[in-house]
């Protein structure tokens, strides 16, 4: 199993440690467990109770969709084909990012298109 140190959760979340210790203080994400040298760390049980804490939500088909289209016998033949066939993935993940305006900038990107008004600070 996984230990997720505070530095790891908080780039996870897109906060700060601060804001972890906070959070964890306040009751609002599991209490971390101990190593034996004081420092905090969480597992992959923790994860799904501090996503939703800090409103986190990961694209739950996307890395499925994209292992299926990686592993599909009939793959595009050229980068174009296989970018169009990745945009609505990217598309499904730019919705799941619900907020995070720099995320969605970056998968924007890799569509090549502007971030619409409506997707960008839901």
């Amino acid at each position: 199993m996984t230990k997720y140190s505070t530095g790891s959760i908080s780039k996870l979340v897109n906060r700060t440690r601060e804001a972890v210790r906070q959070a964890e203080g306040k009751g609002k994400i599991p209490t971390a467990q101990r190593n034996h040298r004081g420092f905090r760390y969480w597992t992959d049980d923790d994860l799904p109770a501090i996503r939703r804490a800090f409103h986190i939500q990961p694209p739950p088909v996307f890395a499925e969709s994209l292992a299926n289209i990686l592993n599909d016998a009939a793959l595009p033949d050229s980068l174009d084909g296989f970018l169009e066939a990745l945009a609505p993935l990217i598309a499904q993940a730019v919705e799941a990012l619900q907020g995070d305006e720099a995320l969605q900038q970056a998968a924007m990107t890799l569509l090549g298109k502007q971030a619409t008004p409506t997707l960008v600070g839901r």
